[in-house]
């Protein structure tokens, strides 16, 4: 779902406004669903193991224009699968954390087939709760761009019916310095791991907007619930047609009052 802006190129850009994270408290989906409400969100993610996930057949039911996909954690709380059967994704039970999850990976402690295993389990538990497959997939953390994960990914979407995968190449106005040492190791990986979905017949998006960049959009006399339209954000981002090509970025919330809100374009 989303916005096609307008343009005098032949191809038209598609405006995804996402709302990551939901499921994950019942304060948290209040907001995303006040944005939707609004007309801020054109799609949202799904925290399979969130404690309020159950809510997201009332959300769809009230927001039927709302896309959604699952947002894939293999960070942060109790896993879908099976303790016994995903050992080098847990401690005590529970996923490592965001920084134990990538020491893991870069020791070459996380088992392929391990994450095989829960990324099926949160795929399975999404179409079960919304009633149809994800029609798009995100990471928590980004742990979708990590190379072990995205190969996982690239085998198993396709027999999930997900269509579309969002990959954080930068938008054209930042710069990768600004980023935290861990953003920029993400944002190092989006290249090779594009080329894995593409070949996979995977959608990727082509740009993504990191936080502190989107958060100027807010800055701009546009910083409350309902005032900050599609147009707005094309104005302050300087959005204009490159063919083809899709944008992505990732933002605050409405005035900053929706947590856990991340903005796209497709």
């Amino acid at each position: 779902s989303g916005w096609a802006l307008n343009s005098p190129s032949p191809f038209a850009m598609k405006l995804i406004i996402t709302g990551d994270d939901y499921g994950y408290c019942p304060r948290r989906n209040q907001g995303l669903s006040t944005a939707a409400r609004h007309g801020i969100l054109t799609s949202i993610s799904l925290l399979v193991n969130g404690t309020a996930a159950a809510q997201v057949a009332e959300f769809s039911q009230q927001h039927p224009h709302v896309s959604i996909g699952l947002h894939l954690n293999l960070t942060e709380g109790v896993p879908l699968a099976s303790p016994d059967a995903i050992p080098s994704l847990l401690h005590d039970g529970v996923f490592h954390g965001k920084q134990g999850f990538f020491d893991a990976l870069r020791a070459g402690k996380v088992e392929e087939k391990e994450v095989e295993i829960e990324v099926t389990a949160q795929l399975d538990r999404f179409a079960a709760l919304v009633g149809h497959p994800a029609k798009h997939l995100d990471g928590h953390n980004h742990i979708q761009v990590m190379p072990l994960v995205a190969q996982v990914l690239a085998n198993v979407l396709p027999h999930h019916s997900v269509r579309t995968i969002r990959i954080p190449t930068l938008f054209h106005h930042e710069d990768v310095e600004q980023l935290s040492p861990f953003l920029q190791n993400i944002v190092a990986h989006a290249p090779a791991v594009s080329s894995l979905f593409h070949f996979h017949q995977t959608q990727c998006t082509k740009f993504f907007c990191f936080f502190h960049f989107f958060s100027l959009v807010l800055l701009q006399g546009q910083a409350s619930i309902g005032a900050g339209t599609h147009d707005h954000y094309r104005s302050v981002l300087g959005i204009c047609a490159h063919g083809s090509e899709h944008e992505s970025c990732h933002a605050i919330g409405a005035a900053g009052k929706v947590s856990g809100s991340r903005c796209f374009f497709l």
